[in-house]
Protein backbone atom coordinates (compact mmCIF):
# COMPACT_ATOMS: atom_id res chain seq x y z
CA UNK A 1 0.00 0.00 0.00
CA UNK A 2 1.23 3.40 -0.97
CA UNK A 3 1.10 5.65 2.05
CA UNK A 4 -0.26 9.01 1.79
CA UNK A 5 1.31 10.36 5.58
CA UNK A 6 2.14 9.27 8.69
CA UNK A 7 1.39 11.45 11.93
CA UNK A 8 3.84 11.42 14.37
CA UNK A 9 4.00 9.34 17.85
CA UNK A 10 2.25 10.28 20.63
CA UNK A 11 2.98 8.18 24.40
CA UNK A 12 0.12 6.61 25.96
CA UNK A 13 0.08 5.87 29.34
CA UNK A 14 -2.83 3.26 30.92
CA UNK A 15 -4.30 4.90 33.88
CA UNK A 16 -2.25 7.76 33.93
CA UNK A 17 -1.70 10.61 30.68
CA UNK A 18 -0.49 11.25 27.57
CA UNK A 19 2.81 12.13 26.54
CA UNK A 20 3.25 14.34 23.36
CA UNK A 21 6.47 13.93 21.18
CA UNK A 22 7.29 16.36 18.60
CA UNK A 23 8.02 13.51 15.91
CA UNK A 24 7.18 14.33 11.94
CA UNK A 25 3.87 14.87 11.21
CA UNK A 26 1.12 16.02 8.64
CA UNK A 27 -0.32 18.88 9.56
CA UNK A 28 -2.59 20.25 6.78
CA UNK A 29 -1.86 20.68 3.05
CA UNK A 30 1.29 19.88 3.15
CA UNK A 31 2.01 17.81 0.09
CA UNK A 32 0.27 17.79 -3.21
CA UNK A 33 -0.99 14.31 -2.81
CA UNK A 34 -2.91 15.88 0.32
CA UNK A 35 -4.00 18.71 -1.34
CA UNK A 36 -5.76 17.10 -4.20
CA UNK A 37 -7.49 14.30 -1.97
CA UNK A 38 -8.10 16.09 1.04
CA UNK A 39 -9.62 13.43 3.06
CA UNK A 40 -6.32 11.80 3.15
CA UNK A 41 -5.16 14.43 4.64
CA UNK A 42 -4.23 14.29 8.28
CA UNK A 43 -4.29 17.31 10.55
CA UNK A 44 -4.38 15.96 14.13
CA UNK A 45 -3.68 13.12 16.44
CA UNK A 46 -5.00 13.00 20.03
CA UNK A 47 -4.80 9.90 22.60
CA UNK A 48 -5.73 9.84 25.81
CA UNK A 49 -7.21 7.26 28.57
CA UNK A 50 -10.80 7.43 28.91
CA UNK A 51 -11.99 9.25 31.90
CA UNK A 52 -14.96 7.57 32.22
CA UNK A 53 -14.17 3.37 31.13
CA UNK A 54 -10.64 2.80 33.16
CA UNK A 55 -8.94 0.36 30.58
CA UNK A 56 -9.87 1.98 27.69
CA UNK A 57 -8.02 4.36 24.93
CA UNK A 58 -9.14 7.15 23.49
CA UNK A 59 -7.68 7.69 19.71
CA UNK A 60 -8.81 10.40 17.44
CA UNK A 61 -7.40 11.37 13.85
CA UNK A 62 -8.23 14.42 12.06
CA UNK A 63 -8.60 14.61 8.64
CA UNK A 64 -9.48 16.70 5.87
CA UNK A 65 -8.80 20.39 6.64
CA UNK A 66 -11.35 22.95 5.52
CA UNK A 67 -14.23 20.22 5.52
CA UNK A 68 -17.63 21.35 5.35
CA UNK A 69 -21.68 19.73 5.38
CA UNK A 70 -21.24 17.17 3.11
CA UNK A 71 -17.82 16.53 3.36
CA UNK A 72 -16.60 12.40 3.38
CA UNK A 73 -13.98 10.24 4.50
CA UNK A 74 -12.97 8.83 1.26
CA UNK A 75 -13.75 4.88 0.13
CA UNK A 76 -10.75 4.49 -1.36
CA UNK A 77 -8.52 4.86 1.98
CA UNK A 78 -7.63 2.57 4.65
CA UNK A 79 -7.50 4.94 8.21
CA UNK A 80 -5.45 3.65 10.51
CA UNK A 81 -4.84 4.07 14.36
CA UNK A 82 -0.99 2.11 15.00
CA UNK A 83 0.00 0.95 18.56
CA UNK A 84 3.46 -0.18 20.10
CA UNK A 85 4.04 -1.65 23.37
CA UNK A 86 6.61 0.35 25.31
CA UNK A 87 8.93 -1.62 27.73
CA UNK A 88 10.65 1.80 29.16
CA UNK A 89 10.72 5.72 28.76
CA UNK A 90 13.64 7.73 29.15
CA UNK A 91 13.65 9.96 32.04
CA UNK A 92 15.72 13.94 31.72
CA UNK A 93 15.39 16.41 28.79
CA UNK A 94 15.30 13.50 26.46
CA UNK A 95 12.61 10.63 25.86
CA UNK A 96 14.42 7.98 24.64
CA UNK A 97 11.60 4.83 24.04
CA UNK A 98 12.40 1.28 23.87
CA UNK A 99 9.53 -0.18 21.94
CA UNK A 100 8.76 -3.52 23.33
CA UNK A 101 9.49 -6.49 20.64
CA UNK A 102 6.04 -7.48 20.22
CA UNK A 103 3.25 -7.74 17.27
CA UNK A 104 1.63 -4.25 16.57
CA UNK A 105 -1.73 -3.61 17.76
CA UNK A 106 -4.06 -1.63 14.49
CA UNK A 107 -7.51 -0.45 14.02
CA UNK A 108 -8.59 -0.33 10.80
CA UNK A 109 -11.02 1.52 9.46
CA UNK A 110 -13.07 1.50 5.73
CA UNK A 111 -15.95 3.87 4.39
CA UNK A 112 -18.50 3.23 2.13
CA UNK A 113 -22.33 3.64 1.20
CA UNK A 114 -24.63 6.49 1.47
CA UNK A 115 -25.16 7.51 4.10
CA UNK A 116 -21.27 6.53 4.92
CA UNK A 117 -20.81 3.58 6.81
CA UNK A 118 -17.59 2.86 8.71
CA UNK A 119 -16.01 -0.57 9.21
CA UNK A 120 -13.81 -0.95 11.48
CA UNK A 121 -11.89 -3.47 12.98
CA UNK A 122 -9.28 -4.17 15.88
CA UNK A 123 -6.88 -7.53 15.76
CA UNK A 124 -8.06 -10.34 14.45
CA UNK A 125 -11.60 -10.72 15.52
CA UNK A 126 -13.12 -7.48 16.54
CA UNK A 127 -15.00 -5.83 13.88
CA UNK A 128 -18.07 -3.23 14.34
CA UNK A 129 -19.68 -0.76 11.90
CA UNK A 130 -21.21 2.24 12.86
CA UNK A 131 -22.94 5.27 10.52
CA UNK A 132 -21.17 8.57 9.99
CA UNK A 133 -22.51 11.03 12.80
CA UNK A 134 -23.85 8.71 14.80
CA UNK A 135 -22.91 9.10 18.16
CA UNK A 136 -24.49 6.00 19.80
CA UNK A 137 -20.56 4.18 19.53
CA UNK A 138 -21.52 1.31 17.75
CA UNK A 139 -22.65 -2.06 18.64
CA UNK A 140 -19.66 -3.20 20.62
CA UNK A 141 -18.62 -2.31 23.52
CA UNK A 142 -14.61 -3.28 23.06
CA UNK A 143 -14.34 -0.90 20.32
CA UNK A 144 -16.44 2.08 19.77
CA UNK A 145 -16.20 4.44 17.02
CA UNK A 146 -17.33 7.86 16.53
CA UNK A 147 -17.31 9.59 12.75
CA UNK A 148 -18.19 12.88 10.99
CA UNK A 149 -17.85 16.65 11.05
CA UNK A 150 -16.47 18.30 13.99
CA UNK A 151 -14.50 21.62 14.76
CA UNK A 152 -10.90 21.94 14.17
CA UNK A 153 -8.86 22.08 17.04
CA UNK A 154 -5.84 23.27 15.11
CA UNK A 155 -4.51 27.44 15.29
CA UNK A 156 -2.60 29.21 12.90
CA UNK A 157 -1.55 32.82 13.13
CA UNK A 158 -1.26 33.39 9.50
CA UNK A 159 -0.67 37.15 9.70
CA UNK A 160 2.16 36.82 12.45
CA UNK A 161 3.86 33.55 10.78
CA UNK A 162 4.15 35.58 7.75
CA UNK A 163 5.60 39.00 9.46
CA UNK A 164 7.45 37.27 11.46
CA UNK A 165 9.13 35.10 7.96
CA UNK A 166 9.63 38.49 6.46
CA UNK A 167 11.13 40.20 9.35
CA UNK A 168 13.68 37.09 9.55
CA UNK A 169 14.31 37.93 6.31
CA UNK A 170 15.11 41.72 6.57
CA UNK A 171 17.10 40.76 9.91
CA UNK A 172 19.45 38.50 8.32
CA UNK A 173 20.75 41.03 6.01
CA UNK A 174 22.07 43.25 9.11
CA UNK A 175 25.07 44.00 10.29
CA UNK A 176 26.21 41.95 12.89
CA UNK A 177 26.25 44.60 15.67
CA UNK A 178 22.72 45.48 14.58
CA UNK A 179 21.41 41.57 14.81
CA UNK A 180 22.47 40.80 17.96
CA UNK A 181 19.72 43.62 19.37
CA UNK A 182 17.13 41.18 17.69
CA UNK A 183 19.15 37.86 18.53
CA UNK A 184 19.63 38.64 22.43
CA UNK A 185 16.09 38.58 23.53
CA UNK A 186 16.08 37.48 27.77
CA UNK A 187 15.61 33.76 28.29
CA UNK A 188 11.85 34.15 29.13
CA UNK A 189 10.94 36.18 26.01
CA UNK A 190 10.00 35.64 22.66
CA UNK A 191 12.78 36.12 19.74
CA UNK A 192 13.07 39.90 18.67
CA UNK A 193 11.67 38.70 15.43
CA UNK A 194 8.67 36.83 16.29
CA UNK A 195 5.11 38.47 15.65
CA UNK A 196 1.78 37.36 17.06
CA UNK A 197 -1.23 38.79 15.81
CA UNK A 198 -3.61 37.17 17.78
CA UNK A 199 -5.70 36.28 14.97
CA UNK A 200 -6.89 32.20 14.83
CA UNK A 201 -6.81 31.93 11.05
CA UNK A 202 -8.35 28.38 11.56
CA UNK A 203 -11.20 30.01 13.49
CA UNK A 204 -14.28 28.51 12.37
CA UNK A 205 -12.95 26.08 9.93
CA UNK A 206 -13.85 21.87 10.48
CA UNK A 207 -12.73 18.60 10.17
CA UNK A 208 -13.93 15.26 9.70
CA UNK A 209 -12.63 13.31 12.85
CA UNK A 210 -12.78 9.72 13.33
CA UNK A 211 -12.94 8.50 17.17
CA UNK A 212 -12.38 5.03 18.21
CA UNK A 213 -12.62 3.87 22.39
CA UNK A 214 -10.72 0.29 22.41
CA UNK A 215 -10.90 -1.66 25.63
CA UNK A 216 -7.43 -2.69 25.77
CA UNK A 217 -7.84 -5.84 27.92
CA UNK A 218 -10.59 -7.70 25.72
CA UNK A 219 -9.08 -5.99 22.38
CA UNK A 220 -4.99 -6.81 22.53
CA UNK A 221 -4.62 -8.94 25.67
CA UNK A 222 -4.15 -9.22 29.40
CA UNK A 223 -0.65 -8.43 29.27
CA UNK A 224 -0.77 -5.54 26.72
CA UNK A 225 0.55 -2.19 27.77
CA UNK A 226 0.96 0.26 30.09
CA UNK A 227 2.61 2.22 27.67
CA UNK A 228 1.97 2.79 23.86
CA UNK A 229 3.40 4.40 21.31
CA UNK A 230 0.54 5.97 18.78
CA UNK A 231 0.62 6.74 15.60
CA UNK A 232 -2.12 7.40 12.57
CA UNK A 233 -1.65 6.98 8.60
CA UNK A 234 -4.25 7.31 5.47
CA UNK A 235 -3.38 4.01 3.21
CA UNK A 236 -4.64 3.95 -0.31
CA UNK A 237 -6.48 1.28 -0.38
CA UNK A 238 -5.84 -0.18 -4.14
CA UNK A 239 -2.12 -0.15 -4.18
Amino acid sequence: MDVFRTYGMALLLIGGLALGLGIGASDHVDELDLILHEAADLTGLLAFTSPERPGHLVLIMDVHPFAKEGSKFAEDVVYNFRLREVDSVGAGGTIDVALRATEEHRISCRFAGDPQVATCTAGAEIETQVTVDDTSGGPSEDLRVFAGLRSDPFFMDIPGYLATIALQGAVDHLPEELRKRFDDSPADAPPGVFRFSGKNTGQNTNVLSLVAEVNVENVFGPEAGPIFAVSSETLRADS
